[in-house]
Parts: structure tokens; sequence; C-alpha cells
């Protein structure tokens, strides 16, 4: 049994390529997961060969899987068609299209043929690899232009934090608590004041008629003074009367 060996570049790309050996009895479904995985890429999207010559023209279709997948109604079935059976030329071309959204297309030349195949192990196998694949998909980066915001007109939920920062009814209800507290206490002292003024009226009555008291005791003192010393005067004129006599 002989070994195929393919050397699979992309289009457009120089100097990147791949070289894949297979069975002569294998199919081109082998040969289009082989391609796949020496590029790195995913098994995500339909795909077709085109037997080609050798100026790269595309002739007979050979589509992979399902036929839906196929650009011409004539395809044959990847998975059921032996790449010897398109062997014609000691370096036959093939075309092989992935059709993701970039649409990939690879030049596909045989390069060798091995007619002893010798302990080669598990094939299809990638056998040399020169340059480093592309990426499979192209992304891009969209960057938004940057608007600078007014610092004096904050966002609503900043507006709506500043409002509830700022909102004194939670500290004027306090103070109408202490207020009501204070009036209060205040109206206790004046009903506490009302009835120490109460006493204090009855103490200084009580005390006003004891001064009276001591008033009218000293005046009947002083009246008796008086009469005491009235009636003295009267027995030292007397005296004198009597002495006056004597004389």
């Amino acid at each position: 049994m002989a070994i195929y060996r393919f050397r699979v570049e992309i289009e457009d790309y120089e100097g990147i390529y791949r070289e894949i050996e297979l069975k002569t009895t294998q199919t081109f479904e082998d040969l289009h997961y082989a391609i796949l995985r020496a590029f790195s890429f995913d098994l995500k999207h339909p795909s077709s060969f085109f037997y080609s010559d050798d100026l790269w023209h595309m002739e007979d279709e050979i589509a992979f899987k399902d036929m839906m997948y196929s650009m011409t109604s004539d395809a044959l079935p990847a998975n059921k068609t032996r790449i010897s059976d398109y062997i014609d030329d000691p370096h036959q071309r093939f075309i092989y299209v992935y059709q993701s959204d970039e649409g990939w297309a690879f030049l596909v030349e045989l390069v060798d043929i091995d007619t002893n195949d010798g302990n080669r192990g598990s094939l299809p196998a990638t056998v040399k690899s020169v340059g480093e694949a592309p990426k499979q998909y192209n992304t891009k980066v969209v960057i938004k232009p940057v608007v600078e915001k007014e610092k004096s007109k904050p966002s609503a939920p900043a507006a709506e934090l500043l409002d509830a920062l700022d909102d004194d009814e939670p500290e004027a209800a306090d103070d109408m608590v202490v207020f009501e507290s204070f009036e209060a206490e205040r109206n206790k002292g004046k009903a506490d004041n009302i009835d120490l003024d109460l006493d204090l009226d009855d103490d200084i009555t009580a005390d006003e008629e004891e001064d009276d008291l001591d008033e009218e005791d000293d005046l009947d003192a002083d009246a008796d003074d008086e009469d005491d010393d009235f009636g003295s005067s009267s027995k030292g004129r007397g005296k004198s009367a009597d002495y006056d006599d004597d004389y």
C-alpha cells in the first residue's frame, strides 16, 4: 500500500505550508480533517475539494459530509470518495475551500508517493510544518469614544445619593423631639416653681405676721417706756416740788 504526501498552502499566504501524509485508501474526508488540524482551524463549517489542473482551475467537486454544502449540483460525497480515484498525475492538484466567514482557500499538491509504507503509525499525519498559521477569525476591536461627564451635573443615582445625604428631615424630627422634651421639662419646672412660689408666699405671709406682731410688741414696749419716763418725770417733778416745799 502506497503513502501519499501532500503539501498544503493557504492562498495568499506565501511561505506558510504543511505537509500531510495519508494512505491511498483513505478518503477526502480524512484529508479534510487533517488539513484543519494542521492549521489549528475548527471543524464547524462546510467545505469542499475541487479537482484542479496545473493552472489551479476548479473542476469536479467533492463536498464534505452533506450534499447541501456543495457548490455544484453533481458534487461527490467526501466520505465515500477515495483520494486515489482522483490521482492522475504525480503532482496532482486540488483546491480545498473552507466555507467559513473569511472563506479560506487551500492549495493542495501531491509532492511524493511512497510505495513503502513501513511503520508510519496512525495516518493521516502532519509530517512537516513551516510558518505560523494565521488566525482563523479576524477579531476587530471597536474603541468607543469616551464622553466626559459634566462634574456639575452628577448622574441620577449620584444625585439621589446626595439628596439622601443632605436630607435634614430626620434631624428636624430629632430636634422636634428634643424641643418637646425641653418644653415638657420647662413646663414641669413651671409647675414646680408655682408650688415653690406658693410656699414662699405662705412663708412671706407668716414672716410678715411675725414682723407685725414684733412691731406691735415694740410699739407696746415703747409706749410702756414712754409711760415710765413720763411717770418718772412726774415723780421727779413731784420730788422737786416736795424738795422745793421742804426748802
